[in-house]
């Protein structure tokens, strides 16, 4: 209502003359001489003199006319900002995920997110699977990456992976010609393990002790990066992902006794609208984006 007042009101201002102003903006001039008289009385002032052949604006009206001309100006611009972001050309997306999805997921995608849309700025911020929750739940990120163990009812999962381990070699270790090896195997495998700070250890401790094996664990790091670095460089061996096996140039053995699969999902706050970004972005991920093994 009060941007079609503002219209009016400059209208006027700019023909000098209710007559010529409704027949610009295509009104009755009724119509419009009640908008005014609604818009003086909510600013207690006369905006206009008609007294004279034409129509004039007041001291008053003359103070109000150029907050006016902003005002309009900067709801044109706010509209033309949504519509923007409505179209994907503008716009800022903030993703939380936890670590070993930026091993071997969050390269590709978000190369292929830059080339379809540029102009949609990114945050990525790699944390674990709790402080996935909460920061969607603090509104600090519009969209999570993690694991189905979600029991938030606050928080809407969209599965689009199941995640099996393998073991991840080096080229020069004694299984990097192996394509299969027997989880009994693991027994004198020295390994490197993201410690116990992570969920994927404690379900790898657990499938051991079911199997009644206990593998030499010769350390423990807190970063994937640094799982990875040690394998490439060394005879020590870890059990991650198999994609990121490709993505680090390293060489990936199935076990025979599968170790417990996790589903991965894309976890979004379901008190929030989901904008356009956020709608693309699920768009990308679950069907644009082809990811390894999907089922």
């Amino acid at each position: 209502m009060l941007a079609r007042s503002l219209r009016y009101f400059l209208a006027i201002a700019e023909h000098r003359s209710f007559t010529l102003a409704a027949r610009a903006l295509f009104v009755s001039q009724p119509a419009l001489s009640q908008q005014i008289r609604a818009l003086e009385a909510q600013l207690g002032a006369a905006l206009f003199d008609r007294s004279g052949k034409h129509t004039r604006l007041t001291e008053a009206g003359e103070t109000f006319f150029e907050h006016a001309q902003q005002a309009v100006q900067a709801l044109q611009r706010g509209k033309q900002a949504l519509n923007e972001i409505a179209d994907l050309s503008r716009g800022h997306l903030r993703i939380a995920l936890t670590p070993t999805f930026n091993a071997w997921l969050t390269g590709p995608l978000i190369a292929q997110w830059h080339r379809c849309w540029p102009n949609i700025t990114l945050s990525i911020d790699e944390m674990t699977q709790e402080e996935v929750h909460q920061s969607l739940r603090m509104q600090q990120a519009d969209v999570g990456i993690a694991f189905d163990h979600c029991n938030d009812s606050a928080l809407t999962q969209t599965a689009f992976y199941e995640e099996t381990l393998s073991l991840l070699v080096g080229k020069a270790h004694p299984l990097s010609r192996e394509s299969t090896v027997d989880l009994s195997t693991l027994q004198t495998t020295p390994l490197v393990l993201l410690n116990q700070t992570f969920a994927s250890r404690l379900a790898i401790d657990a499938a051991f002790a079911r199997h009644a094996i206990a593998p030499p664990v010769a350390i423990a790091v807190n970063s994937v990066q640094a799982a990875l670095e040690i394998v490439h460089h060394s005879s020590l061996a870890t059990l991650l992902p198999q994609q990121i096996a490709l993505q680090a140039g390293l060489h990936a053995v199935s076990l025979r006794q599968v170790l417990p699969t996790r589903t991965a999902v894309l976890l979004t706050d379901k008190q929030r609208h989901e904008s356009p970004a956020v709608q693309a972005f699920r768009q990308l991920l679950l069907t644009d984006f082809c990811l390894p093994d999907r089922s």
